[in-house]
């Protein structure tokens, strides 16, 4: 309205601070990289089992397919996929491997 003061600005957000004493980065992960971590990208590409590469590579040809992405990876390159299209992709092989899984426990369980 017209005769209306104007809006403040908003504060700043503050920060939580985690419980307990903070540590300097290089602390929490020394040398940018420690065993086991796998915070940087070339290690997240690497599957956690090894001899499971190809049948994960299966997995996604697979799923591209059922999601109808694989001529758009044949054309342009799955690096050149947009964040959605991969996450459809990504998204739908978690839910597969989560469904085996699931089936591998039960099948154990009888």
């Amino acid at each position: 309205m017209p005769g209306d003061a104007p809006k403040q600005p908003r504060p700043p957000a503050r920060r939580r601070q985690a419980a307990g004493p903070s540590l300097p980065a290089e602390a929490r992960n020394p040398g940018g990289n420690i065993e086991g971590w796998r915070g940087d990208r070339e290690a997240r590409r690497e599957p956690l089992v090894p001899e499971a590469e190809q049948e994960l590579d299966r997995l996604k040809e697979e799923v591209a397919e059922d999601v109808g992405l694989d001529d758009d990876i044949r054309r342009r390159g799955g690096e050149n996929l947009k964040a959605r299209e991969a996450g459809k992709i990504g998204g739908e092989m978690v839910r597969r491997m989560v469904r085996r899984a699931e089936e591998d426990m039960a099948d154990r369980d009888r």
